[in-house]
């Protein structure tokens, strides 16, 4: 495409109409995510361009806090200007309507995990790139994949990309209607695995009953399973038998077969293992398992019960064996998604520069941005 060198001379006026692909600002585009070039956003974002009768004096502004590794454009970039476009997810049609933007842009310190609020967070003061007014189109629902990039917002000062975390900071102050919402990313976290007790074991000679444990972040497809078992009997270097399966529902009573009295297991086992305890306290001890996890993610969600057996020869039964509690678990989503970035926004905040107390939306859920320029 071709870039078009009278672009400031169409903005400096402040007035920017927002035709549909307004050929001065067509000039090259990369959208980010990029995933979401050719595929709509899960969600929609009312931040900054819904504004209620109650934000009309005050406004509304969002900032988009963007990670470098997952930006369309290389270091040395030059942007003149960002675009949006409505969701697919609502089915209602949005007015148009009229207000005033500002646009902040610039370097930031971390932008997956910062906090709340856009203090302390740049790098160094950020440019105030654009500043004019804006037309929000009328916009229906598109029949089929995306919508269009309706609402442009240019910069009377281009600003290119250092490298590093960025972010950009847009302001909208105008007339209250009905929303108006930009299409978003939401990509669902990782999912840990949920763990939870299904009955109780029985007492081993240290005067504990044993208790299971599952590291949560290991249950993944992929992932080996971190277990251990707490309470078992001293001294270390005895036997535990760690069983894994599927949980039973209900307790099967063991101390009819010379297990202690009460005993009872809770898994419907498919898989053991037997590992030395070792000490950590002078009270008990405690046994640790590694299980592989196939990489098969259809895995997730599935639920899997552990429960341990521990020899314990001070018992003096004719089968001497402890039994923890029973634990099931359901096996996490898997491998951390990609880290877009994060998005904070405030009704009501237009603060002179951009710094400012604001909420901060969950990780992944950032607008669909076309940014455009002169890309390396």
């Amino acid at each position: 495409m071709k870039t078009f060198p009278f672009v400031l001379a169409l903005v400096v006026t402040g007035i920017v109409p927002l035709l549909p692909d307004a050929a001065p600002l067509r000039a090259q585009g990369r959208v980010w995510p990029a995933p979401y070039a050719t595929a709509p956003g899960e969600s929609a974002m009312d931040t900054p361009f819904t504004i209620t009768s109650f934000d009309a004096s005050q406004g509304s502004r969002c900032a988009t806090l963007i990670r470098a590794a997952t930006l369309p454009f290389g270091v040395g970039s030059v942007l003149n200007a960002i675009a949006f476009r409505r969701d697919a997810v609502r089915p209602d049609t949005y007015a148009t309507r009229s207000g005033a933007y500002e646009i902040y842009i610039g370097s930031v310190n971390d932008a997956a995990t910062h906090g709340p609020g856009m203090r302390g967070i740049w790098l160094q003061q950020p440019v105030r790139a654009g500043a004019g007014n804006l037309s929000l189109p009328l916009a229906v629902p598109p029949s089929g994949g995306t919508a269009p990039f309706t609402i442009v917002a240019p910069f009377q000062f281009a600003w290119t990309w250092p490298g590093g975390d960025m972010a950009y900071d847009i302001v909208f102050t105008g007339s209250p209607g009905t929303p108006w919402r930009r299409d978003a990313a939401y990509r669902t976290p990782r999912v840990d695995a949920q763990g939870w007790s299904i009955g109780t074991g029985c007492t081993s000679s240290s005067g504990f009953i044993p208790q299971p444990w599952l590291d949560p972040d290991t249950a993944v497809p992929g992932g080996t399973l971190a277990l251990r078992v707490q309470g078992a009997p001293l001294p270390a270097g005895g036997v535990a038998i760690m069983m894994l399966g599927l949980p039973r529902g209900f307790g099967v009573p063991l101390d009819p077969i010379g297990f202690p009295v009460g005993c009872k297991t809770h898994v419907g086992a498919f898989y053991t293992l037997g590992v030395p305890t070792g000490a950590p306290s002078r009270l008990y001890a405690q046994a640790i398992a590694s299980v592989p996890i196939p990489a098969t993610p259809t895995l997730a969600g599935a639920v899997l019960a552990t429960e341990w057996v521990i020899l314990d020869l001070a018992l003096g039964t004719a089968l001497p064996f402890a039994i923890s509690d029973g634990f099931a678990f359901q096996i996490g989503t898997g491998a951390t998604l990609p880290n877009y970035g994060r998005s904070i926004w405030a009704y009501g905040s237009t603060q002179i520069g951009a710094s400012y107390s604001g909420r901060l939306a969950e990780p992944d859920y950032v607008p669909v941005t076309e940014f455009r320029g002169t890309f390396q």
